[in-house]
């Protein structure tokens, strides 16, 4: 169980998924067996996924993403953010949050600007911190993490 206080954020993960709440985002997010599905009030966020990929689209974000198995493609309008992803790893930039990612097999590595965001993800699992949020997290095997703040959306997936 993980309390952020400042986003009012709660985390529970199992071995194969997680569910997690944020009060000032207005965010749920539960997930099993590699797959998720989740809502954020205020980003008019929504996503849902299946084994090994899914799919979110986010309203005042401009936010669409689309996955299959073991990849996704995405983009963000006002973020400008672009992504895609094929087996088992992503690259990622985004324009207005300096935010840049890459990933090899069954890990990432994620670095972004204005929050000062750094992130490290090694086969099965990752561990993150975020300097202005006060944030940090672990993964275990197969669990998947998502990182939300101000006005900015991560996404990190695991496995």
């Amino acid at each position: 169980m993980e309390i952020a206080g400042s986003l009012g954020h709660t985390e529970s993960a199992g071995s194969l998924g997680h569910t997690w709440s944020e009060v000032s985002l207005g965010h749920t997010e539960s997930a099993r067996s590699l797959g998720y599905t989740e809502s954020v009030g205020s980003l008019g966020y929504t996503e849902s996924a299946g084994s090994l990929g899914h799919t979110e689209s986010a309203g005042s974000l401009g936010y669409t993403e689309s996955a299959g198995s073991l990849g996704h493609t995405e983009s963000v309008g006002s973020l400008g953010h672009t992504e895609s992803a094929r087996g088992l790893g992503h690259t990622e930039s985004a324009g207005s949050l300096g935010h840049t990612e890459s990933a090899g097999s069954l890990g990432h590595t994620e670095s972004a600007g204005r929050l000062g965001h750094t992130e490290n993800g090694g086969r099965l699992g990752h561990t993150e911190s975020v300097r202005g949020l006060g944030h940090t997290e672990s993964a275990g095997a197969w669990d998947t993490r998502r990182v939300l703040g101000a006005w900015d959306t991560r996404r990190v997936v695991g496995a």
